[in-house]
């Protein structure tokens, strides 16, 4: 008889899914970047800068 276990092809597989949903991801970003740049540059720009100002703020400020 066989047991109920995964067979090593199948663990294999599995391991493969989530590296190809971040080589998608990260080709998609690269996609959407391009995209805003030709589309609009000045909103690609302010949302460049929105960001750095996000993420640079001051830590424990009130809101």
């Amino acid at each position: 008889m066989r047991s109920p276990t995964a067979s090593p092809v199948a663990v294999h597989h599995q391991e493969e899914i989530p590296y190809m949903l971040l080589i998608l991801a990260i080709i998609l970003l690269i996609i959407a970047i391009a995209g805003g740049v030709i589309i609009h540059p000045i909103l690609f720009a302010l949302a460049i800068v929105a960001l750095v100002l996000f993420f640079s703020g001051r830590r424990g400020a009130a809101v």
